[in-house]
């Protein structure tokens, strides 16, 4: 298990985290950011649609 501290962060930011705690929050941001990329679903989530086979 590994230990991080955040200095400076500001004030805005830490409110901002609408009652969750910084861990928590850093916590899913390292998760997601180890996660492969899946082009398909982020395309879906914005709107995009797969081109239609011929």
């Amino acid at each position: 298990m590994a230990n991080l501290n955040i200095r400076n962060l500001p004030d805005e930011v830490h409110q901002a985290l609408n009652n969750r705690s910084t861990e928590a929050e850093i916590r899913e941001i390292l998760t997601a950011a180890v996660q492969p990329l899946d082009l398909e679903k982020m395309g879906r989530a914005v709107g995009l649609e797969k081109p239609a086979k011929k």
